[in-house]
């Protein structure tokens, strides 16, 4: 018991943690300052919100964590419109701050995206785009310990949760005064939560916000390992393109801040298949405050302008960051389908299928070849095709290390004119819109390509990937 109380003074002595900061006894917004909320102010503010905006925001608790407080997490999209994008369709975009609670500014920034979906809807175009396109999961505050024991970087059993997760566990010999990582992988009540969440959602994106290092950290803490070739070249697509003004401060965790073990960003990568991300926002205007201060003045959006844009980029693009094949008409002759499929995906497609169901009711099956990103082929199918309108999926692999299949559904519209077939294809079920092209079928000029063989194995298998989604158990992480 002595050494744990010796532990604790320590750990506050040495994260300079202000006394008394996790009782501000003000509301989170204060107008032009932003003020960080400790565990009860920020319940009572989550609460409030999923209140005043309950057709967009459903409050869920993941767990609680190991003194018994809850991991609030808010749901966001747009849940009482009849006309909405079914949640399965839609990319999911999970946001987490807090993980070390100290760290005031990840709080503050996570609460202030949250605000601008819920207020932003119906007025703001982009806050409106998101909600209704993307499913939201957005947990405020991992470590509500941290934010009322005064030491901030542990949670209750004074572990840091940031190397507790799987992936990793104890591979790196760090601190173990500030870098304790549990008895086991996952001992923590918060990991587990954390965990459970994703399980539930299964996210595309995740990123984790901290701070004060003024980075942009992706997968592996561990020294010398390397996402997936595949992944990494999206990872370093992000840096060069949206983050190109910090370039040299976006990389892997390990060769960027130092080496890491157990972190958020590892386990929500390889266990789960996400475009993972950890945020070391820069801590402006933190003055005397290590880990910045508990009340900024400056517009967050303004104060953390490149951690801002990289969320906003990923919520109106993350469907691009791995394969994301799209689709037009070529032509219809001869009872033919010739469609154009452009990967415009940051990621390189492995796999994927086609699927048509003509006008005698079959379902016609090609697979799509291995693409590049920004490469394009012709696939042609033979069926029976001719005026009329006719459901098109396409089924791929959105990521090397995601079990998730990727669905897009379609609709192909075939009409008879005075020079032939014309036809066009329009999302449907939810599918993100592309631009519809109609063409007559001899307009390009150019010879259809030799039918692709059939993948009938690859699209038994989407269709039961797709179905086991929900079910499914991801491999042991420990």
């Amino acid at each position: 018991m002595l050494q744990r109380t010796l532990l604790a003074a320590a750990l506050a002595a040495f994260v300079m943690v202000p006394v008394g900061h996790a009782y501000v006894p003000v509301s989170s917004d204060l107008g032009p300052a932003k003020a960080y909320p400790s565990w009860p102010v920020l319940t009572a503010e989550m609460s409030a919100l999923a209140s005043e905006f309950k057709d967009i925001a459903r409050l869920h608790s993941a767990g609680v964590s190991s003194k018994g407080m809850d991991l609030w997490y808010m749901e966001i999209a747009d849940f009482e419109n009849p006309d909405r994008i079914p949640l399965s369709a839609r990319e999911v975009v999970y946001i987490d701050g807090g993980t070390h609670a100290n760290e005031y500014i990840g709080v503050i920034f996570v609460m202030h995206v949250l605000r601008t979906l819920l207020r932003g809807y119906g007025s703001d175009e982009t806050a409106t785009w998101i909600v209704e396109n993307r499913h939201t999961i957005i947990l405020p505050l991992v470590n509500p310990d941290g934010s009322v024991n005064g030491v901030g970087r542990l949670n209750g059993n004074l572990v840091n949760i940031n190397r507790n997760y799987p992936v990793g566990w104890g591979d790196v010999n760090e601190l173990p005064v500030v870098n304790n990582p549990g008895p086991h992988p996952a001992s923590e009540s918060e990991t587990r939560a954390v965990m459970g969440v994703w399980e539930r959602y299964d996210p595309d994106y995740v990123a984790s916000i901290h701070c004060c290092g003024n980075l942009w950290l992706y997968p592996y803490g561990m020294e010398g390992r390397d996402p997936h070739p595949d992944d990494h070249a999206v990872f370093e697509r992000i840096c060069d393109e949206v983050l190109a003004d910090v370039r040299d401060s976006c990389g892997p965790i390990w060769s960027t801040i130092y080496p890491a073990s157990g972190t958020t960003t590892d386990t929500g990568y390889e266990l789960f298949g996400a475009n993972s991300w950890g945020f070391e926002m820069s801590g402006r205007e933190r003055s005397g405050f290590v880990w910045g201060p508990p009340v900024y003045t400056t517009p967050i959006e303004e104060l953390e302008k490149e951690s801002w844009r990289a969320i906003f980029h990923a919520f109106l693009n993350v469907e691009k960051y791995g394969a994301h094949p799209v689709a037009e008409v070529a032509s219809v002759a001869n009872g033919a389908l010739t469609l154009v499929v452009r990967n415009d995906g940051w990621g390189n497609l492995s796999r994927g299928a086609i699927e048509v169901v003509d006008r005698a009711g079959m379902v016609r099956t090609a697979r799509l070849p291995a693409l590049a990103a920004g490469d394009e082929t012709r696939v042609t199918i033979q069926g029976s095709f001719g005026a009329g309108e006719f459901p098109v999926q396409l089924s791929y692999q959105k990521r090397p290390l995601d079990a998730k299949i990727g669905v897009t559904n379609l609709a192909l519209l075939v009409t008879s004119t005075a020079s032939g077939l014309s036809a066009s294809l329009a999302s449907a079920a939810g599918g993100l819109p592309l631009s519809p092209a109609s063409v007559s079928p001899e307009s390009e000029g150019e010879p259809a390509s030799a039918s692709v063989p059939g993948f009938e194995a690859f699209a038994a298998l989407a269709a039961v990937g797709v179905a086991l989604l929900a079910a499914r158990r991801r491999r042991p992480g420990f």
